[in-house]
């Protein structure tokens, strides 16, 4: 709402009068104005030396025909006593309420000189005014119908675009996000963003391996590789990190609390008060800098500082174990792609076997010293060669794969990877299994990280009894209050001032009764806290058989590769013999057949002891604790 002002021919008896009496008194000047709302406007800008600007403005929706009665605002707000409205100049804010077109319209009219009818509505609503005529009935009847008209298609249209809109909300049309049907797979619409799979988690180095000097990668390269990109190794050191992160953040109970509180604006409020009521207009702005501190809380800082602390080393140390985990697994696949690529030359091997003999076979039968059954017999032995050579190159696929997602790169961005070859393999180990039981007691990262846990369990102990003791608080501020306020009924001057406040306060905070809560936290902390000890026991029964199998499991692939070493000499002097009796005649084809099948087999069981001696070595380190060289800090 806007009021103006204009100059009358007489001076106002009041210095600040209220806009609202000032308003009333000028509906005094005409008589009974509710008769003819246009006449008593006309009246009222007659009274009026024009001498300024005119404002009006328009509501949108259609407002009662009625025009409001003047006297109605006057009678509600009466001059003071003693006070004449009709000696009160009218060079004070008016306020005329009229009704152009069917719509409520305020307008504030003091123009100076006589102005041509302009268009619009707002202007027509000024030229109106200015000019003293009223709307007649027989006009205001079509611009209402109209009017109402232009409303409702403009309401039609907006409802219209609304629901049409509203689908793309999820709070209006949630299931037209999900799957429409059952049995069909969803897709994403046109308008939809789908996730980019393809797109890298950030922060990780999606890239190939940078090529060196080396063009192959042995194991304690990959060792490296893996300890530097495998994302498992990135996930529990920021575990770690967030641990160590949240020790600190139990530590801020040793230290007071300090905010700043600044408030400021503005608040027109009403002041209703018998008889009359008005307006408090005020500017305020309140900035306090606010202290708190715990003076006493009978060891809730400490528990939970100690609490926090043993938490962090606990996440610290399976850190430590899952360094060792990402080393054997490292391990474990690259011995396991180098047994599988002995079998792929193992099956070689013995294609080249099974094609040599089934020539010898072929020329006997050409010779007529072979029967047709003995061709086909070597004919099926070359068929089944071929079959295991496909078989093994799979495998190394396969072993291709555990070894990316070891080192955490992508299998076809797998670097070229040595030949384990003549490397030594481990003859003994260097204790009896009793020491290495005690080795792994002593070193074993996460079994360590259960002892962490068992004493944060005592801390949780202490804060749950802690709990039961009352909490010595300090509280104090200080700041300032500036404001800036009047009143308009009664009229009042503008008031400014600021001034300081400040206070401080120690409180006693005790829940001396929780409903068995205080009780109940004990036990539970304390059962928690047994359960944890019953975890460490049953760890140490699982390291210390982790162990034991381990241990064991190298001694007997020791001998099982010692075996198997012995095996492929026997084997292969076996088939050289029976090759030279087959063509002397002397051996038939079964005899040379089951002796190439037994080479075969030989061969490959020389391959997969091997590994599984190399394996079950590194399965010893591991099951000890053992930390690589690599990994060292």
């Amino acid at each position: 709402m806007t009021w103006t002002t204009g100059e009358s021919t007489k001076a106002p008896t009041n210095i600040n009068p209220s806009p609202w009496n000032t308003a009333a008194e000028h509906m005094k000047v005409t008589p009974r104005a509710g008769e003819n709302a246009a006449s008593g406007s006309a009246k009222l800008n007659s009274s009026v030396s024009p001498r300024g600007f005119v404002i009006c403005s328009a509501a949108v929706a259609p407002a009662p025909s009625a025009v409001i009665n003047p006297t109605r605002a006057a009678r509600r707000h009466r001059p003071g006593v003693g006070e004449s409205s009709s000696n009160k100049a009218p060079h004070l804010p008016l306020a005329v309420i009229a009704q152009a077109a069917n719509q409520s319209i305020l307008c504030a009219s003091s123009v100076t000189h006589p102005i041509a009818p302009p268009h619009g509505l707002v202007g027509r609503c000024n030229h109106l005014f200015a000019a003293g005529h009223p709307l007649s009935a027989a006009n205001r009847e079509p611009a209402r119908l109209a009017l109402q008209f232009k409303i409702w298609m403009l309401l039609i249209l907006a409802g219209l675009g609304g629901c049409a809109a509203s689908g793309e909300r999820p709070e209006l049309a949630p299931a037209r996000w999900a799957p429409a049907e059952v049995q069909h797979e969803w897709q994403p619409g046109p308008n939809e963003q789908a996730i980019n799979v393809q797109a890298g988690p950030s922060g990780f180095d999606n890239n190939p391996p940078a090529r060196t000097a080396r063009l192959k990668y042995d194991l304690p390269a990959l060792i490296d590789l893996a300890l530097g990109r495998n994302p498992e190794t990135r996930e529990a050191w920021e575990a770690a990190r967030a641990a160590a992160a949240q020790w600190g953040i139990s530590r801020a109970p040793f230290y007071p609390t300090v905010r700043v509180d600044s408030q400021s604006g503005y608040e027109r409020v009403i002041d209703q008060v018998p008889k009359h009521w008005g307006t408090l207009k005020n500017w305020r702005s309140t900035n306090l800098l606010i202290m708190n501190y715990d003076l006493a809380d009978f060891g809730r800082r400490d528990a939970a500082a100690l609490s926090a602390r043993e938490q962090m080393l606990a996440a610290n140390f399976q850190f430590n174990r899952k360094i060792q985990e990402v080393v054997f697994a490292v391990e474990k696949n690259f011995y396991l792609l180098d047994a599988e690529r002995a079998d792929v030359a193992a099956a070689q091997a013995i294609v080249r076997l099974a094609i040599t003999d089934r020539i010898a076979v072929e020329k006997r039968h050409t010779a007529g010293l072979a029967t047709r059954p003995d061709v086909l017999l070597a004919r099926q032995r070359e068929a089944r060669a071929h079959y295991e050579l496909e078989n093994a190159r799979l495998g190394v696929s396969d072993a291709q794969a555990g070894l990316a997602v070891a080192l955490g790169v992508r299998v076809d961005t797998l670097p070229e990877v040595e030949s384990f070859g003549g490397q030594p393999i481990p003859a003994t180990l260097s204790g009896a299994v009793e020491d290495l039981i005690g080795v792994a007691m002593r070193e074993r990262p996460d079994l360590a990280a259960k002892v962490a846990a068992l004493r944060s369990g005592d801390a949780e102990v202490d804060l749950a009894r802690a709990s039961m003791y009352p909490r010595v608080e300090l509280s104090s501020y200080y700041g300032s209050h500036a404001f800036n306020y009047r009143l308009s009924n009664p009229p009042t001057p503008q008031f400014t001032a600021m001034a300081p406040e400040y206070a401080a306060s120690v409180a006693v905070r005790w829940d001396a009764f929780a409903g068995f809560e205080h009780v109940n936290s004990v036990e539970r902390a304390e059962a928690d806290r047994e359960g944890a000890r019953a975890q460490v026991y049953q760890y140490q029964l699982d390291v210390a058989s982790e162990v034991w199998r381990a241990y064991y499991a190298f001694t007997t692939a020791l001998k099982k590769y010692q075996y198997a070493q012995s095996l492929l000499e026997a084997s292969q002097s076996a088939y050289d013999s029976n090759y030279g009796s087959f063509n002397h005649g002397l051996a038939t084809i079964v005899d040379l057949l089951s002796a190439e099948r037994d080479l075969a087999d030989a061969k490959y069981t020389m391959v997969g002891s091997r590994a599984d001696l190399l394996i079950s070595a590194a399965a010893v380190a591991y099951a000890s604790g053992a930390i690589p060289p690599q990994a060292h800090p």
